[in-house]
């Protein structure tokens, strides 16, 4: 690894201390980026449908902006409605979509979406650095997006490199049960989707509108709401310019996660 790849542009206080040269000792792998031909890889998306039509979906939107504007505690107020409605929220769908952040380039949606996860556990890299140290690894190509598989191993080399406290680990097959055990006990997921079939109900697929197999689109997963016999999740999408907070009916994202056998990347 270059000696300058961590320079002072990089700083950030809570990460690198103020001063003095950065030497690590673990080599970055000599890695190949995949074929995306043949591997999952995670490009850009593609969205003709307007935000606005989302939001006609769902009046959950309303009613979260109901909730920040009170600034409520979030444990209080998934008790309260517990109690009254039969209502249950894993995660934190009110505050983590203000940790949320545009993606840079076509293709940088899950180098968008692992910064956007960072720092929301403290750890402000930035999309620029990440995309530079991904790209590094071996695991980002600007021209053809992110290897799925290699996200969680590059955010994991990043934690030793930087001495820091955050870990990764991919997870396949996911079920409900599990990504919400993982949003209740306070970790972050970002999960691999086809972001057509996320956002329309139909069996076009992104890899169809493409013409080119396997690809897909990362989002951040903040929070799954049950109210009644109706379940939705609640998204951070780096793939929409208002994407902070968006509500998706659960069948749609089970859809969408399908083709990428319901892979996720839980970072702790």
């Amino acid at each position: 690894m270059e000696d300058d790849f961590f320079d002072d542009s990089y700083e950030s206080d809570d990460i690198f201390p103020p001063t003095g040269p950065y030497t690590y000792e673990i080599p970055l792998p000599d890695n190949e980026f995949p074929d995306p031909l043949q591997e999952n890889v995670f490009l850009g998306s593609v969205h003709n449908n307007p935000y606005e039509q989302l939001l006609n979906e769902s009046n959950e939107e309303a009613f979260f902006e109901h909730l920040k504007e009170t600034e409520p505690i979030l444990k209080d107020v998934v008790e309260l409605l517990s109690r009254t409605y039969d209502i249950e929220i894993s995660g934190d769908p009110i505050g983590n979509p203000d940790f949320f952040d545009r993606q840079d380039g076509p293709n940088s949606c899950a180098i968008a979406t692992a910064s956007m996860i960072l720092r929301n556990i403290g750890y402000d890299f930035g999309e620029d650095f990440l995309a530079d140290y991904f790209q590094q690894f071996g695991a980002y190509d600007p021209e053809f997006g992110t290897d799925s598989h290699s996200i969680a191993d590059a955010i994991n080399v990043l934690s030793e490199l930087t001495n820091s406290d955050f870990n990764a680990t991919e997870i396949n097959h996911f079920t409900i049960d599990e990504l919400k055990q993982i949003l209740d006990s306070g970790d972050k997921i970002l999960v691999g989707v086809d972001s057509h079939e996320l956002y329309y109900d139909s069996d076009i697929t992104l890899n169809e509108i493409r013409g080119i197999p396997d690809s897909g689109h990362a989002i951040q997963l903040i929070g799954i709401i049950r109210n009644g016999n109706d379940t939705s999740v609640v998204l951070n999408d780096p793939g929409i310019e208002n994407g902070a907070g968006i509500t998706v009916p659960l069948d749609r994202f089970l859809h969408s996660s399908d083709d990428f056998n319901y892979t996720a990347i839980r970072v702790a």
